[in-house]
């Protein structure tokens, strides 16, 4: 009952930010599809008339990146504001805890994020012309990408407790998550144990080929991602109990 208070007091919270700021959200979401114009003139000047089946690649590569970074930014940014701002201290007095009130902070993100994903996405195939195949299976591969820059992002949110000022850190990161959406599995097999990239290959089938994925892929994303959201979990207590035995939450 305290996690789904907590959960509607962030839902709540964000949803008021975006309503009294709103020249705020809305450059936000204009930059990033003026940077999604970049990319796509780019390759279209480059490529010309044999573009093909790159502009769907284009739009799943472009809407998976967005989205993993929005989870990854909703833990990593989010600590780091907090940090910033001098009230992460007060989080840690919430009942229900700290990490709950993250995890509450996850859920309402993923709701929010695939609101603004998904209007971004509409503007992307109504730019292009071309249509994907939203599919409920589609909906169902985004939770692992999401989890997986969950994950991430709660490592990056436990380096934040001790080191502070890791904002070229948490930067870095987020161009790697390029790397990861663009990776050719042919290129680079080892990254088919990486959630984010096998969610776009799985996701580049199911949209744009109308294919089915294996009970094997299937598989090897539920624990990849299960994986992952573990090691972010005992990372981020390890550097937690460090930052409390040094004394560093109160200080930025």
């Amino acid at each position: 009952m305290i996690w789904l208070r907590s959960f509607f007091g962030v839902l709540k919270k964000e949803i008021t930010l975006a309503i009294r700021y709103p020249l705020n959200f809305i450059s936000v979401i204009v930059s990033v599809y003026l940077i999604f114009l970049f990319i796509f003139f780019g390759v279209k000047i480059m490529k010309g008339p044999n573009i093909g089946e790159s502009i769907e690649a284009i739009i799943v590569g472009f809407f998976l990146w967005l989205f993993a970074i929005m989870g990854y930014s909703t833990v990593a940014w989010g600590i780091a504001d907090e940090a910033k701002r001098g009230t992460l201290e007060q989080l840690y007095m919430s009942p229900c805890g700290f990490l709950w009130t993250i995890s509450a902070s996850m859920a309402a993100s993923f709701i929010i994020n695939i609101i603004i994903s998904g209007v971004l996405l509409f503007f992307m195939m109504l730019t292009t012309g071309k249509w994907l195949h939203i599919t409920y299976c589609a909906l169902g591969i985004l939770i692992f990408p999401a989890l997986f820059s969950y994950g991430v992002g709660l490592i990056a949110g436990g380096l934040v407790l001790i080191f502070k000022q890791i904002q070229a850190f948490l930067q870095i990161v987020q161009f790697l998550f390029v790397f990861l959406v663009s990776a050719p599995l042919s290129a680079f097999p080892f990254l088919r144990y990486c959630p984010l990239t096998l969610s776009t290959k799985l996701l580049n089938l199911v949209v744009i080929k109308d294919a089915s994925v294996t009970v094997d892929d299937w598989l090897i994303l539920v624990i990849t991602t299960l994986f992952w959201i573990s090691v972010g979990v005992v990372f981020f207590r390890t550097c937690e109990r460090i930052a409390r035995d040094k004394a560093l939450l109160a200080h930025y």
